[in-house]
């Protein structure tokens, strides 16, 4: 029976959401490969993040990143770990679908060393007795570390923390691994895919799908795309589809990517103008249009259980935050984000990367020597300009068509989880 074409319209949308987070992961990838990381070799970055930063959407500028993609298909890896000395450090290990399967940090592992393997499904072999071991869903992985510093004083000392992370490939070999060979990129991720052709689109996420393997719980989802041509392992003909098809396909990405674009309109979820989002954050299940959104704004977020990610939407009077308006965020004495590891707030343009600014700040917070009020109170100052109130120190520099700063908490307390704390309101000024 042939399907109505709402259901046709509707399938393609679903297909454009389930394959964004793998195409995006993908051109993440290539991105870095273009750039000159290598699989299976760990990139360390040895300074904070600033503006310049264009390959990963919303990064944060008080933690150090090592980045590696791995292919296990060239068999198990061990991360090791030294001992963190209280250091809070975190190595986010992700799928191919943006799904965060494990966290190797001071959280998880306390302060000692650690040595903890990635296999591959149905892989049989011997390892350690001292490792533990992670299945892996996919046989690519990324994974991200991050390395708190708190600031130039810190930075070597943090460093040597990075240098002593080690990445042991149990079978096969690392160094023989054949580099992949990609164009330069003069886009970041985000903006390649969005660049795509729905045909690009829909065969890569196809080709991706066969090389990764679904979730498997992805079965109804699987079985709706299989009505469009889209069948785990086999190759994706966009030209034999239907005209309707191929229509509803094409017409997906801009019906998609609004609804991604838009604050979630869930009143649990807002919070005196900040969308906070306490469950779920990087581990999907199927929340598929959830897990697209977070990919086209923040791919890599933490699990919540590490970091919780309040978004800043609206003002005290209920108007969008405006990157060239000037803000204050007052925290109540003793009312700071309750964050056992640090907190911070960060500043984007349009685009979703670090604000250029004189002061070279892009994020403000629990490492700053900050000016606190008599009372024990904390005035945030956001805004293109320095507002006459505020000092210098409790600036964040904004810019024209940047909004919705992020609020981070790194290992969040459960007055944060369980909505006993709340930030505060944003007052225009």
């Amino acid at each position: 029976m042939p399907l109505k074409p709402s259901a046709v319209s509707a399938i393609a949308e679903e297909a454009y959401a389930y394959f964004y987070p793998l195409v995006i992961m993908e051109k993440t990838r290539q991105t870095h490969m273009a750039v000159g990381s290598e699989m299976g070799k760990l990139f360390h970055q040895r300074k904070r993040s600033t503006h310049r930063e264009r390959t990963v959407a919303r990064p944060n500028a008080d933690t150090l990143f090592s980045s590696v993609w791995l292919d296990l298909n060239n068999g198990p890896v061990i991360l090791k770990t030294p001992e963190s000395l209280g250091r809070y450090y975190m190595y986010q290990v992700l799928d191919a679908w943006s799904d965060t399967i494990g966290v190797v940090g001071s959280r998880t592992v306390g302060e000692g060393p650690s040595s903890v393997a990635f296999v591959p499904t149905g892989w049989k072999g011997d390892l350690p007795e001292d490792v533990f071991v992670v299945t892996a869903p996919t046989r690519t992985l990324w994974i991200i570390g991050r390395v708190y510093v708190a600031g130039d004083d810190d930075l070597s000392t943090a460093l040597a923390f990075q240098n002593a992370v080690e990445l042991i490939q149990t079978q096969g070999s690392i160094e023989t691994t054949t580099k992949e060979q990609f164009p330069p990129v003069t886009m970041p991720p985000v903006a390649q895919v969005g660049a795509m052709s729905a045909e690009e689109f829909f065969t890569l996420g196809a080709a991706l799908m066969a090389r990764e393997t679904p979730h498997g719980t992805d079965g109804s989802q699987l079985l709706r795309l299989a009505r469009l041509g889209f069948v785990p392992g086999r190759a994706f003909e966009f030209s034999k589809q239907s005209k309707e098809v191929q229509e509803a396909l094409s017409n997906a990405p801009q019906v998609v990517l609004p609804r991604l674009k838009s604050p979630r309109s869930d009143p649990f979820a807002m919070v005196n103008g900040w969308h906070i989002n306490r469950s779920q954050i990087g581990v999907w299940a199927n929340s598929y249009l959830l897990r697209a959104g977070i990919a086209l704004f923040g791919l890599a977020a933490n699990p919540v259980e590490d970091a919780l990610y309040p978004r800043l939407i609206l003002d005290s009077e209920g108007n969008r935050i405006d990157g060239a308006a000037n803000y204050k965020l007052h925290f109540e004495p003793g009312n700071t984000p309750p964050a056992d590891a640090f907190w911070s707030v960060t500043a984007y343009d349009a685009d979703g990367f670090l604000v250029e600014n004189e002061l070279n700040r892009h994020c403000i917070g629990s490492s700053d020597q900050l000016e606190y009020n008599q009372d024990g109170s904390l005035d945030i100052y956001l805004g293109r300009t320095l507002p006459s109130e505020s000092p210098l120190s409790n600036w964040l520099p904004t810019c024209e068509g940047g909004n919705n700063p992020l609020l981070r908490l790194y290992d969040p307390r459960p007055e944060a989880y369980d909505g006993t704390w709340k930030p505060p309101v944003a007052q225009r000024i």
